[in-house]
């Protein structure tokens, strides 16, 4: 990353975080007919932002996904769930010119770890909230982009959430490797139940491995659940290069959860 990029050097992007632990910008640029620009967005170690510290691919395949289904975005409000890094929002917010943005993800206001010295507790949420908020001073957002928590056990945050929107609901909302451990599925389809009543359609997509122990599950539930509701599922093969995790041309599972 160089001034030329940003607009500013990279000793001037640097906060707390940046001075304490690893840190590593990665530049993006997913071809789109409405902007085609790069953006950056940063990772961490996983000291420091945990299951928030790093892009996974099924984020970039959600990416890839929404700017062929850019119609969907474009001028819309956008919901993301377990939003993680925050990369589809920055795609909905940079390459496809969404009204509105909320990324989503949980942690615990009150919840610090040792450290071993002098640097700053820091846990979930902080790449996104940087990478969405603070990320102002890259490149200048004409529209609102905001990191808020969600509790998936805690519906009240959700309907919090639901105040960011104009007319109390999103357009669409979307979410990548939400499905890992079974003690999730319950709240998971919780919260899609909540939002389902007022929103249109949400999109979900599931890396194919054998790592998400609750995968089978909430396939299973999801259409038992969400009655008023058609949901579709199709496997997609994204086409992408990310060296970081040595995967390429990777399968997915793309949910479309759409209103009756």
């Amino acid at each position: 990353m160089d001034e030329s990029t940003t607009g500013l050097s990279t000793e001037e992007l640097k906060d707390e975080v940046a001075n304490w632990y690893p840190t590593m910008w990665k530049e993006f640029e997913f071809t789109s007919a409405n902007n085609g620009q790069s953006f950056w967005a940063r990772e961490t170690s996983f000291g420091c932002g945990r299951l928030g510290s790093e892009i996974w691919t099924a984020a970039v395949a959600l990416g890839l996904y929404l700017v062929k289904e850019s119609s969907k975005v474009t001028g819309k409000q956008i919901l993301e769930l377990g939003a993680g890094v925050g990369l589809p929002s920055l795609v909905c917010q940079y390459e496809l010119g969404a009204s509105n943005v909320v990324a989503t993800d949980f942690w615990d206001p009150e919840e610090f770890f040792s450290t071993g010295g002098d640097a700053p507790g820091r846990s979930f949420g902080e790449n996104l909230y940087f990478n969405l908020c603070q990320g102002k001073i890259i490149k200048p957002f004409d529209q609102q982009t905001m990191a808020q928590r969600l509790d998936w056990t805690d519906l009240d945050t959700v309907k919090a959430a639901l105040t960011s929107f104009e007319g109390g609901t999103p357009d669409l909302v979307v979410g990548s490797d939400l499905v890992y451990y079974p003690e999730i599925v319950e709240p998971l389809i919780s919260v899609l139940k909540t939002l389902m009543e007022s929103c249109s359609e949400a999109i979900l997509v599931i890396a194919l491995d054998s790592k998400r122990e609750a995968r089978d599950e909430f396939l299973q539930r999801l259409p038992e659940e969400l009655l008023n509701c058609q949901v579709e599922s199709k496997v997609y093969r994204v086409e992408h290069t990310y060296p970081s995790q040595n995967k390429e041309n990777e399968d997915f599972l793309f949910l479309t959860i759409a209103k009756n």
